[in-house]
């Protein structure tokens, strides 16, 4: 991994109110060994290999480049009572700069179902599948007269694009009394579970997703 970083501090008021931002932009090259082709044989104690399995690396590589944004500060600050707020807040892009082949499709985790891909230039693990009208039927988007994989499109983002939070602690003759709320946006979820229940599947017969299965992953969540 290789990255870099830019960012500027400021505060006022005796540290009383504070903010900072950064750039940051970072490139990974991941060299996966990968082996396979090898006969096995199963024994009463573990799986062995028969024959020496055969080994190549292949190689994928994945950009992230995005700001972070804090800004702060303690409106109250006497001997007994302290009231600190936080703000943050990051804006982030991810995309595949080079994808072996063999790293195209994704599964879901519990699930053989086909619902993501890495492609160049795209975010890392983008949902894919079929377009589908109101009535959940697939689209012939090549327009073949027959919907077939090659109809299969980008469904949207599965990353945030957009993260951030806010946080309170109020100090009051001792007492702590803390406020946390979080979020996300800017991405997309795939209700597999949904998906499943329905039996949805393609001409083939297989189980695959379509954009009436895709739902937004926008959240806020509030702790105490």
């Amino acid at each position: 991994t290789k990255e870099w970083h830019i960012g500027a501090d400021i505060s006022f008021f005796d540290s009383r109110l504070y903010a900072s931002i950064s750039f940051y932009d970072r490139n990974t090259d991941d060299c996966f060994e990968v082996y396979c082709n090898g006969a096995y044989e199963e024994t009463a104690k573990a799986w062995k290999w028969a024959e020496p399995a055969k080994v190549w690396s292949r190689l994928s590589s994945v950009a992230n480049r995005g700001y972070e944004i804090t800004l702060g500060g303690t409106p109250v600050r006497t001997s007994k009572i302290t009231w600190r707020l936080d703000c943050n807040m990051t804006l982030a892009a991810n995309w595949m700069r080079s994808s072996n082949p063999e790293d195209f499709y994704g599964k879901v985790i519990g699930h053989d179902i086909y619902c993501t891909c890495n492609a160049v230039g795209l975010p890392i693990s983008t949902l894919f599948g079929y377009k589908a009208d109101e009535a959940g039927n697939y689209l012939d988007v090549t327009g073949e007269g027959i919907v077939t994989s090659a109809d299969k499109v980008q469904l949207g983002n599965t990353i945030p694009t957009v993260y951030g939070g806010i946080q309170s602690t109020l100090s009051l003759y001792g007492i702590t009394f803390e406020l946390s709320f979080d979020g996300a946006a800017g991405h997309k979820i795939a209700n597999i579970n949904r998906l499943v229940r329905d039996g949805a599947k393609d001409s083939q017969e297989n189980v695959a997703l379509s954009s009436d299965y895709v739902e937004k992953g926008d959240y806020a969540r509030l702790s105490y």
